[in-house]
């Protein structure tokens, strides 16, 4: 497909902060702009979602178009980040 935005062939991937870092803040308000922002993306070209990334959130993130996931405090604050690791890599699927 082609993109809808001049310029944005020439991208790998399109890097959305969805939050303020170190500030808890839900992610639902920015699923419409993730499938925004999807849609003006070329195919080939990656959409990473940084911030807010969880277990909880994940699915979501990846139904609205996200492919490539930021994950740290969610990861590495957790008792076993290897089991977070893949119950985020699940979620997404």
């Amino acid at each position: 497909r082609e993109s809808q935005a001049p310029g944005l062939t020439f991208m790998d991937f399109k890097l959305w902060f969805s939050i303020i870092p170190k500030t808890p803040q839900p992610l639902n308000p920015w699923f419409d702009r993730i499938r925004e922002m999807r849609a003006l993306l070329p195919i080939h070209v990656a959409l990473e979602v940084d911030g807010g990334i969880s277990t909880a959130t994940a699915g979501d993130v990846s139904g609205a178009g996200a492919n490539l996931f930021v994950a740290g405090s969610a990861v590495f604050g957790a008792d076993d980040p290897a089991a977070a690791f893949r119950a985020i890599d699940t979620a997404t699927r």
